[in-house]
C-alpha cells in the first residue's frame, strides 16, 4: 500500500522523504540496496547484473582489509570486516532471491535487516511470503580470515628469509 518516493538504480524507494529525510549510510556501491525502505523487483536483469558487479566489489573490499598487514591486531578493521560480511552475504542473498525462478516474476522484495529475513510480494495474488536468511556465522569468517592471513604471513616471511639466504 506504499507509494515509491523515488526510483534507484536497483529498485524503488517508499520512504516518505517529505515527512523524514533518508539518513541510511551503506560503503556499497549500490547505496540502497539493505535499507528496509528499499524495494526490488525480481527477475531485474539490469539490477541483478549490477547488484553482482557490486557483489564482486564488495568481495574484493573484505580481500583487502583482510590482507591488511595490521588486520590481525585492529580491532576497528576486525569490526568493519564482521558487518562488511555480513551485509554482503545479505546481498548474495538478495541476488538469490531476485533470480530464483521459482518466484513470480515481478514479485516485490524488501529486506527486514533487524530479523534476517526478506518479504517477497506476489503483488498478482497479493500473497506475501517470509523467508529467513541463513547469514553465515560473522564471527567465524572473521576468525578463518585472521588464520588465512596468519599462514600467508608465515609463508611469505619464510619465503622472503629463504630468498634473503638464496641471495648471499
Amino acid at each position: 500500500n506504499e507509494t515509491p518516493t523515488f526510483v534507484h538504480e536497483t529498485g524503488f524507494c517508499t520512504q516518505n522523504l517529505a515527512l523524514s529525510p533518508c539518513t541510511y549510510m551503506t560503503e556499497f556501491e549500490t547505496q540502497c540496496t539493505l535499507c528496509s525502505s528499499s524495494c526490488h523487483v525480481t527477475h531485474d536483469s539490469d539490477a541483478i547484473a549490477l547488484l553482482l558487479k557490486d557483489l564482486k566489489v564488495q568481495t574484493h573490499n573484505l580481500k583487502k582489509v583482510q590482507e591488511a598487514i595490521n588486520f590481525e591486531t585492529s580491532k576497528g578493521m576486525q569490526e568493519w570486516y564482521r558487518t562488511h560480511y555480513r551485509n554482503t552475504c545479505m546481498l548474495k542473498n538478495l541476488i538469490e532471491v531476485l533470480s530464483d525462478d521459482t518466484i513470480e516474476e515481478g514479485s516485490m522484495v524488501r529486506f527486514l535487516t533487524r530479523s534476517n529475513s526478506m518479504r517477497i510480494t506476489n503483488l498478482d495474488t497479493k500473497t506475501v511470503e517470509e523467508r529467513k536468511l541463513a547469514l553465515p556465522n560473522a564471527e567465524h569468517a572473521l576468525q578463518a580470515a585472521i588464520e588465512a592471513n596468519k599462514d600467508k604471513s608465515k609463508d611469505e616471511a619464510t619465503n622472503n628469509f629463504l630468498g634473503f639466504l638464496g641471495s648471499l
